[in-house]
Formats: structure tokens, sequence, C-alpha cells
């Protein structure tokens, strides 16, 4: 055989006479069609790697297949692994001129050969010259459906650094069905593993099963938490990836990740699982695919083995769209909670725009950016905030709440952009809608509701007609197949608007927007996201009270956007490290 399959067995009671089976000639020829369809898009080409002796899957080594392999690891081997920034041009997508942008440069990796072999035709087991057995036969199924009526059948392409098992997932029934959950079991790394989490930046945490304990990293989610559908594990030489490659946009449900090993003395001792659990469903009569890819590198060249999944997103989702800036940003805050009161319920600075307007503010603002040199300021909460429901600020009405006052001298903000500073505003519960100031509800954002879509655009066409070059968006919680549309249809008003999303959006949406993450959170160069999307923009925003000229340089020489609202902090020094590098990491 050119491969095995296998297919979950039925189960007691779920496909009797008179049940809501589908006869599976019923299942359309075009879902099956679709499926062949994407299984080649997602492996076709991608076998490698010796076969070893008396395996039987040698249709995946193809002359051809074996040169698209070659092609690639030429092609990867110049960008994959290691630390040094630098700073290149032009960026991809950019109409206007040519500019300087900062990618960082990874190093070859290392070779990291390994062989799979088939062990009695339904399991299989990874050997490594150097390090022995990576993969035991633990005669456990490598998915789970037992909370679901979806029939799997899976098949295994062997690569020269590891393997792929490609799931079929057909909901043969006339319901539809919760998808089930993969798992990749029987990993040999020992007692103590690192786990790297993604969510802000790239950290390994220590799982400790020593002494026969069980140990397992934390549930997370993507696109929520995670910044991709990875996960990497590392002992002290070897570093095991594993990639699940699915088109998220067109199946449009969210996955959860697990890593665990359990006691000693039961049936999983010394055997690690990766889990990927599938947090949607199916309708009736259709198919999914996915590829579950699995890589291993040395320790310290763990992103070699997210090479596949880097692969499948650049190819799917292409380069950056827009272009990379790195010019500091001072923050200016308009309404702050420790000014709201009774005799200043919008919680306004001293300036008081509720009452006297915005001349006073913008030049308070203007004096500041002449002395330190900003050419672009972010105005938080700029409509005041909630003085009773505080629970809810920040407020999502940021231009229609303006009073009377504010409304008049509304033009104020464009003398700033007659001094040639970028004006900005930071759309306070971005993904909520309130009927009313002060409401003790905010509903989710649903771009299917008329009365929504109102609501909403009428806040971000008054920012516009204001003067604003941009939006950040606040606590933006929208799922990325139905925020994509949405944040197109908004810029499309405008093309030119700089638009960053808060909290640090998934890669997919990171292609498409700069993302925005506070210093507290960025522990580690986000080495994911320089991987994935090379020109990338991330913003980070230091508090005034951890502001500091070195901590910016640092997060400089990680490629970052700075933003603070500390007054101390000089923006033409930053502004030089941004020009000239400063360290190149």
């Amino acid at each position: 055989m050119s491969q095995y399959m296998r297919s979950r067995p039925k189960r007691p009671g779920c496909h009797t006479a008179g049940s809501d089976r589908i006869p599976r000639h019923r299942i359309t020829l075009a879902v099956g069609a679709a499926a062949l369809l994407l299984a080649g898009a997602m492996v076709g080409e991608g076998a490698g790697g010796d076969d070893g002796p008396g395996m039987t899957w040698r249709t995946v080594r193809s002359r051809r297949a074996r040169e698209a392999t070659n092609r690639r690891s030429e092609n990867s081997s110049r960008l994959i692994s290691s630390v040094r920034g630098r700073r290149q041009g032009p960026s991809s997508g950019d109409d206007g001129p040519t500019h300087d942008i900062w990618k960082r440069e990874f190093a070859q990796p290392e070779s990291f050969p390994v062989t799979v072999r088939s062990i009695g035709g339904d399991d299989f087991q990874v050997e490594s010259a150097h390090f022995g057995l990576l993969r035991s036969v633990t005669n456990e199924d490598l998915y789970d459906v037992s909370a679901t009526d979806c029939d799997v059948t899976w098949r295994i392409v062997p690569d020269a650094e590891g393997y792929s098992l490609v799931y079929t997932v057909i909901n043969a029934t006339d319901q539809t069905q919760p998808l089930p959950s993969f798992r990749v079991h029987g990993n040999l790394l020992g007692d103590r593993v690192e786990f790297l989490q993604t969510e802000t930046d790239t950290r390994f945490a220590m799982l400790d099963a020593s002494g026969g304990t069980s140990a397992c990293s934390r549930i997370d989610a993507y696109p929520d938490q995670l910044y991709s559908p990875v996960m990497v594990v590392r002992n002290q030489q070897l570093a095991v990836g594993f990639s699940l490659l699915y088109p998220i946009l067109d199946y449009e449900h969210a996955i959860r990740t697990k890593f665990f090993r359990g006691e000693n003395g039961t049936r999983y001792e010394g055997s690690w699982f990766a889990e990927f659990r599938l947090d949607g469903t199916v309708p009736a009569g259709q198919a999914r695919l996915y590829e579950l890819a699995v890589r291993y590198t040395k320790a310290d060249d763990w992103i070699h083995s997210l090479a596949p999944y880097r692969a499948y997103f650049q190819k799917h989702y292409g380069e950056v769209r827009y272009r990379q800036d790195m010019r500091p940003v001072y923050g200016m805050t308009a309404g702050d909670s420790a000014w709201l009161s009774q005799t200043n319920p919008r919680g306004l600075s001293e300036n008081r725009a509720d009452l006297n307007g915005w001349k006073e503010d913008v030049d308070d603002l203007v004096d500041h950016i002449n002395a330190t040199g900003y050419k672009r300021v972010m105005v938080w909460n700029p409509g005041g905030l909630y003085l009773n429901h505080t629970e809810n600020n920040f407020p999502p009405q940021i231009m229609s709440s303006w009073l009377g006052p504010m409304r008049r001298t509304a033009g104020e903000w464009k003398r700033l952009n007659e001094l040639g500073i970028d004006v900005m505003y930071w759309w306070g519960h971005s993904s909520k809608v309130a009927d009313k100031w002060d409401d003790p509800t905010l509903e989710d954002f649903n771009p299917k509701s008329r009365r929504h879509r109102r609501s909403m655009l009428r806040e971000y066409g008054i920012a516009q007609s204001r003067g604003a070059d941009g939006i950040g968006f606040d606590a933006f919680h929208m799922q990325v197949w139905d925020a994509i549309p949405w944040l197109h249809e908004l810029q499309a008003r405008n093309p030119g608007s700089t638009f960053v999303i808060e909290p640090a959006g998934c890669d997919i949406l990171h292609v498409k927007y700069p993302t925005f993450v506070q210093a507290n959170r960025l522990k580690t160069p986000h080495l994911l996201a320089d991987y994935l999307v090379p020109g990338r923009e991330l913003w980070v925003y230091m508090r005034p009270t951890e502001a500091t000229h070195e901590m910016a340089k640092q997060f400089i020489d990680w490629g970052l956007t700075v933003v603070t609202k500390s007054p101390d902090i000089d923006a033409n020094q930053l502004q030089e490290w941004v020009d000239n590098g400063v360290g190149g990491n």
C-alpha cells in the first residue's frame, strides 16, 4: 500500500437500522472532490525523508515530491532559526515610496533527520540516529470521537524530519455534528519538558512529570489566545513542533491545545500527548480535511519545527498588507478614572473640554510635541468616561458623545494635521455597542445587525470627519472570520487610515493589521511573529510609571513600535534608534 489508513470502529448503538445515518453514496461527490483538492494543497508534494526498511509508503516519495521537498528545504534554510534583526525595504504591498522595514534574520537550521517506521500496519514509531526512539507505540487512537457521530480516517505522510497526519472528518449523518479531537501520543521526551507559550511573545514554561506524577499545559484557544495553531515542546536535546494546518476562514471554528503526560503505572506511563480539540461543527453530509504536521529539531532550533505551518500560512495568507511604521507614538489621556467626580462626570482633564472646548488641550499637546519630537498621537477616551457604570469603561461612544463645547471646537484637532502630526483615536470597547451614554449593558457587536452597524459606522464616520488618521481598537473581541471583513469594510471608507488591534491579534489578523500589547506582558522578542509575518508591526505600550528610555531601546531593538503617555520620554531619541538600529536583536 502507498499509505495506511485507520478509521473509527462503529460504536454499539450508533449506526443501527433506522438511525439518522446517511448512506455513504449520498455524501456528495462535490464533498469528496473538495477533500481531495484540499489534500493535494496541504500535503501533495510535502513528503520526504528516509522511508526506512520494510515500509510501503512509496507513492509519496515520487521524484517530483523529492524535488519539491528539496526546494522547500533550501528556501527555508535561508530564513529559519535564530536571532539577528535587520532593516530592509521596500515593504511588500506598499504603493508609496521605498522605505526601510524591520525584519528578523533567521539563520540556517541544522539538519535533524528521523526515520518513521510502520509497526504492525496500524501504528508507527519515530527514531533518530543520535537520540534513539522518539515516539513509541501505545495502541491508542490518534483521535477522539467520543462526543461526535463523525467518522475519522487518517493517513501518514513521512518527511525527512518528521511526519504529517492527514485526517478526513466525514459527517455521514443528517444532522450537524461536533468535530472530533486529534491527539499525537507516545512522545518520549523524559520527565521534564518546556512548553512554548505564544499569546503575546515566545517564552517557555516548564512541565514537570518527575516522580511519576502527571503534568499538563494550559488549555489555550486559537485564535483567541494563541498566536498560531501550534505547539512546541523541548527537552535539553531536541524540540518537537506540532502544527495544525486547516483553512480557518472557511471552516470558521477555533481549536484548543493541550500537552500532557499521564501518571506512572497507567497505560500512558512515559507518554506525552499533544492534543488539538476542534472547537466547532461540521454540517450534515460534509467533510473536513486537516493536516497535523510534526517535525523534530535540535532544542535551540525549535522555530524550524514549525516550518510546515510557516509554508502553509504564507501560501494562504501572504505578506503584510500595511506599511510598517516604527515611529514612536505619544498617548494623550482626554478622560481618566482618577478625574471622575460628581462635578466632573466625564472625568475629563483640568482644561474641562466639556465646559470650555478643546483649545487648551490641543495647545498643551502642541507644546509637548514641539519639545519632544513626536509625529504621532493616540487620544484615549476622547468622549470621556462613564460615571455610574464604570465597569463598562472605556465607552464605545468615542465621538457621538461629545457635548456642545466639544463639538463646536472639534476643528482644534485638525491643527495637528496641519502641523504634520498624525492624530489617532482609541476606540473603547470597539467590538461592543451601547444604546446610550453611561449604559449599564454593552452588547456584543453583530455585523449582521442593522442597528449595530448604524451605531458603529456613525462613530467611525464622525472620527473621519474630525481628521482621524487612525484608530486603535480597544478590547477587540470578534471571531477572526467576522473581524476581517468588518475591518476591511471600515478601512475601505478611508484607505489611508492606520488601524491597530488590541489585544495582540492572531497571526492571520497580524498580516492584515498591526497589533498592540502591554509592555508588562512582553518578556521576550515575539519570535513566532517574526518568523511567520516578516515585516509585521507590533505596538508596545509602556505605562508612565514604568517607561524608561532603556526599556524603549530594548523594544526598538526587537523591532517594535513604542507607545507611551510618559511626559519624560524624548521621541527624538527614540526616532534616532529607529533610524539607526540599536543592537540587532
